[in-house]
């Protein structure tokens, strides 16, 4: 203010500026600022000083500049005397702050013996973006103390004859801008919350009783309403998480039910397929079986017999109080491989190649029971089959890779299928949730392979790309025999 004094020029301060404008405007938390002299002869007399929150607006033209201090000057009339402004000088400024396109527009008479006084300010202020006004409550330790005992505050500098408060109401002053304030505590059942500061630019006078009493019937008001705002989002919560229960006992309930329904039929279909394996047994060791005829009827027998173990584990997992079926070492290559031999021939039938990758080396085994691992490779390469089902070039991948470092071998199971979609794969491993048509998926494959995994100490986790493909890798923990 002293330079455009002393220069009798226009200054417009923006942010991004360099030096002393920048910082300027940083404390006051405004975008641009911009300082206009009103002066008779050589001599300023008055001076218009306007704000903007954000940098929106081109700053003003020479032109408008000239027609802002031509239009203030006849304003200069009306503000000059002790009294408050009228109305019609306040709408004049009014119009002068939407012509610079300001939010906030000050009015300052240059006194030669007082020097710098406001007599009037019009406008808003909002503060949206960083720098936003603050005040540091630690360094005004008496502050909340006068607060939680319940005080209002009215900030009036110099007037109070006590050092310590006129130093008080300063700090609060000075980050609002204001020449009077007023602040009020917020409590919410009775403990401090926050606080409510109220200001004014305007010099002189105080606020009113009649004034501080409606601000504390707004605030209760206010008060009232957060809270009840916070026990509608606490109410709704509360119903979104017995919303949430009840899914999960239902689908428990389902989950019950399907094991017992697992059990009966493990128990009805555990005669033929011990008679299966016997006769194919049997044939098998009748040397006058060969070719093609002998290869089908070794896949029948592995087949019957892997079902069977299947059989034997949800008889073992259905038994109340029973243990939990026994971990042995499990190659994953050996598991990997049976379970390519039982699909091969029907995926190359449909057109869709499967790759195996292996590693060369031998690897450690990792604990599981016995089965369930062919399980996991077969549920995956069978979805990532009807992912599949009538695309061109056709193809998934089985890649094993073993890290010595962290004892973890890792299979990826990657097809170029059609892919998830995003807001589908979250759902992926939940219970009885599936994509496919009706009475074509059960929608408990992949959450029996979570399940599976979790109990030998593996993950899962899945990675897909719309008309890309879908990646399923799983991790599990190598046994060290050394460690038992």
């Amino acid at each position: 203010t002293r330079a455009v004094i002393e220069n009798n020029r226009p200054l417009v301060a923006r942010r991004n500026s360099s030096g002393l404008d920048q910082q300027a405007l940083d404390q006051a938390g405004v975008g641009a600022q911009m300082i206009i002299p009103l002066s008779v002869g050589d001599q300023v007399v008055a001076l218009i000083i306007g704000q903007q929150i954000a940098v929106e607006a081109d700053p003003p033209t020479p032109a408008i500049i000239s027609r802002v201090q031509r239009a203030a000057l006849e304003v200069l009339v009306g503000i000059s005397g002790s009294e408050a402004p009228a109305v019609h000088v306040l709408q004049s400024l009014d119009e002068l702050r939407a012509l610079l396109a300001v939010d906030w527009l000050e009015f300052y008479i240059n006194d030669e013996v007082l020097g710098l006084r406001q007599r009037a300010a019009v406008g808003q202020g909002v503060w949206h973006g960083a720098p936003q006004p603050s005040i540091d409550v630690s360094t005004l330790p008496d502050f909340i103390d006068l607060l939680q005992g319940g005080r209002i505050l009215t900030a009036v500098p110099d007037q109070t004859g006590n050092s310590a408060l006129d130093d008080l109401a300063q700090r609060l002053l000075k980050p609002m801008h204001s020449r009077i304030g007023l602040v009020l505590p917020w409590f919410e059942r009775g403990q401090l919350k926050g606080v409510i500061m109220c200001g004014s630019t305007l010099p002189g006078g105080v606020f009113s009783q009649r004034e501080i009493d409606l601000a504390q019937a707004i605030i209760g008001q206010a008060a009232t309403a957060l809270e009840n705002a916070k026990l509608v989002d606490d109410l709704e919560r509360s119903l979104f998480q017995l919303r949430d229960a009840q899914e999960r006992l239902i689908q428990a309930e389902r989950l019950s039910a399907v094991g017992e329904l697992a059990a009966t039929v493990a128990h009805q279909i555990n005669n033929p397929l011990t008679t299966i394996m016997a006769d194919a047994e049997l044939l098998l060791a009748n040397d006058a079986i060969m070719g093609d005829a002998h290869d089908a009827l070794d896949a029948i027998w592995r087949s019957s017999r892997r079902a069977a173990g299947v059989v034997r584990r949800l008889l073992a997992l259905s038994r109340p109080n029973h243990p939990e079926v026994p971990f042995v070492p499990v190659d994953v290559p050996a598991s990997i491989s049976e379970v390519y031999t039982l699909v091969r021939a029907h995926f190359e039938r449909e057109g869709i190649r499967l790759h195996v990758q292996q590693p060369a080396m031998e690897l450690p085994p990792v604990l599981a029971s016995a089965g369930e691992l062919e399980d996991v490779w077969l549920n995956l390469l069978l979805n990532a089959h009807d992912a599949l089902v009538g695309r061109r070039n056709a193809q998934i991948t089985i890649a094993t890779r073993y890290d010595a470092f962290v004892g973890l071998i890792t299979v990826d199971v990657t097809d170029n299928g059609t892919g998830i979609m995003p807001d589908v794969l979250p759902q992926i491993f939940q219970p009885f949730f599936t994509t496919k048509p009706q009475g074509e998926g059960t929608g408990l494959g992949l959450y029996i392979c979570r399940q599976v995994l979790e109990r030998v100490g593996g993950i899962i986790r899945v990675e897909s790309s719309l008309e890309s493909g879908t990646c399923f890798s799983v991790q599990l923990p190598v046994f060290e025999s050394e460690t038992l």
